[in-house]
């Protein structure tokens, strides 16, 4: 089984995305690391790939929420989760939902098996791409 995962990761000084990357990949998940909305925006439209999921893992939540936003606007259907920083309050939590992701996790707490667990939440079985040399 695997599951593309679009992950649009701008915080490469933080290590989250270095900790849950394997651990996915080590699950079957392929992740599609990009570093920007536009390098995000430009795989979504390729037809190449069928994402069943994307991840966004900004420095800063606008930002967060603009690719959030632009992904909307691009795709109605495709399930979104925003890792944030912990300590955000309910403003900023309305403000993930109403952006049109429709989860978030809290990291540090979080770690890559609640990430994983969360992501199995929101993928489909029609998402779900089988590889013909596993089966």
């Amino acid at each position: 089984m695997k599951v593309d995962i679009l992950l649009v990761d701008s915080a490469t000084a933080c290590a989250c995305s270095s900790c849950f990357t394997p651990h996915l990949a080590e699950r079957g998940y392929i992740v599609d690391r990009r570093p920007d909305i536009y390098t995000c925006m430009e795989a979504l439209t390729r037809k190449e790939r069928e994402y069943g999921l994307v991840i966004i893992h900004m420095n800063a939540l606008p930002k967060a929420l603009r690719v959030v936003r632009k992904i909307r606007e691009q795709n109605a259907t495709i399930p979104i989760i925003v890792i944030t920083f912990i300590n955000r309050g309910p403003t900023d939590i309305d403000a993930i939902y109403k952006a049109g992701a429709n989860d978030f996790v809290v990291k540090p707490t979080c770690g890559p098996a609640f990430l994983e667990i969360t992501i199995r939440h929101y993928i489909s079985t029609t998402a779900i791409k089988i590889d013909p040399e596993k089966t």
